[in-house]
């Protein structure tokens, strides 16, 4: 047998040569080392929280609490982050000055807006569920859910569009029936518009010119556009100066071709004259002391109309 020295010499000479991770980790300092850390030989694997350490005898440690806490808090503020996008997101494309009504059939659906005008989105005479006014109403009237009216928009804003207020009756009379035996309703989706601003009037010039005389017609900016014109009488007051009464009676005096005569002289151009007489109009009324009353505006020149093919040919 080898003597009891011997064998202490090589247990100290194992114990110097092994790295102090081979130990065991939890074992308690004032005990003996373990069967293990005395036998010379590689460790087993080593099962701790179901996981293999194939190191010698590594102690997998428990993750600390914070970290775990960490980690949750983390996860809770990004989901809330994105909740909070997509929900932004809804709200910022909600029109809030959309609304919506939901009318019974042979009921009276009304719309109507405080500010503005009302402008129809959609619209439809029918049923697509089976919720929507059921109450009191059989089965065999609720079962077709698929019952729509593709001319429920036009009917809806032919009647609505543009006004502060509306209404319409949700009934076949309106919208004919799209589905027979089903109890209908009518949805209507539609939002208060601004008002567009009255498109400004263009100020009109009168002349009023003699017999014999010559009117003047003139823009400082734009083109005459000739609108009425007349060479007659039509009141007594009008170039009555020193005439006697004979040539002031006839108050029915037109010349229907008056405006043409005008508007062939001066349309398109910046200034123009056209003396008021019978060679220029022709006479309406004989014996009566007449004047020519012209209407007219100036308005944007027309753009130039495209050369014909013919132009480029010669």
């Amino acid at each position: 047998m080898t003597p009891l020295k011997d064998i202490r010499m090589q247990r100290s000479r194992h114990r110097q040569t092994w790295p102090l991770d081979t130990l065991p980790a939890l074992a308690p300092l004032n005990q003996p080392p373990s069967l293990a850390a005395r036998c010379p030989r590689e460790p087993r694997p080593l099962l701790l929280k179901g996981r293999i350490a194939s190191a010698r005898f590594e102690v997998l440690r428990p993750e600390p609490k914070w970290l775990r806490l960490y980690f949750s808090l983390l996860v809770i503020a990004l989901c809330s982050i994105s909740e909070c996008i997509r929900l932004n997101y809804i709200c910022d494309n909600v029109d809030p000055s959309e609304k919506a009504v939901v009318t019974c059939e042979s009921q009276t659906a009304s719309l109507s807006c405080d500010q503005g005008t009302i402008k129809v989105l959609s619209a439809n005479y029918g049923r697509t569920d089976r919720q929507t006014c059921s109450t009191g109403r059989p089965d065999n009237q609720l079962t077709n859910v698929q019952c729509t009216q593709s001319t429920s928009l036009s009917v809806v804003a032919i009647r609505c569009d543009g006004k502060t207020n509306c209404s319409i009756v949700a009934e076949n009379a309106a919208f004919t029936d799209p589905c027979g035996g089903t109890y209908k309703y009518l949805t209507v989706s539609y939002k208060c518009v601004a008002t567009p601003p009255p498109s400004p009037v263009e100020p009109s010039l009168a002349i009023v010119t003699c017999e014999s005389q010559t009117a003047f017609l003139s823009c400082v900016q734009g083109v005459i556009k000739v609108l009425s014109a007349n060479y007659g009488r039509t009141d007594r007051q009008t170039c009555s100066t020193g005439r006697p009464d004979n040539q002031l009676t006839n108050v029915q005096c037109t010349q229907s071709t008056s405006l043409s005569v005008v508007a062939i002289r001066c349309d398109g151009k910046t200034s123009c004259s056209i003396v008021a007489e019978n060679a220029a109009f022709t006479d309406p009324c004989g014996g009566t002391y007449k004047y020519l009353t012209v209407s007219y505006k100036c308005v944007a020149p027309s753009p130039p109309s495209p050369p014909s093919p013919r132009e480029f040919c010669t």
